[in-house]
């Protein structure tokens, strides 16, 4: 799956590293972009529910939007386009 992002701020944040570490801390940060690499592996959605450290979630129905678990409850929420 291709992650974008909301605005840029955001996809700058959740594309370095550094800055998500800045934020939340070297072991989060480092969660954090482990799961975003998961997420992009994936093909579909049903990939991530066989993850279950991901915790998928449904959100929404329409347009398809779940969450999945980043660290210490943070969540980052897909929704298909």
């Amino acid at each position: 799956m291709e992650l974008l992002f909301g605005d840029a701020a955001l996809a700058e944040l959740c594309s370095s590293q550094h800055r998500l570490s800045v934020r939340y801390g070297a072991v989060a940060a480092r969660s954090m972009c482990a799961r975003f690499h998961e997420v992009e592996a994936a093909a579909s959605p049903s990939e991530l529910a066989r993850l279950p450290h991901l915790a998928l979630r449904e959100v929404a129905p329409s347009p398809a939007t779940v969450s999945v678990v980043l660290v210490d409850g943070h969540r980052l929420v897909l929704r298909a386009i």
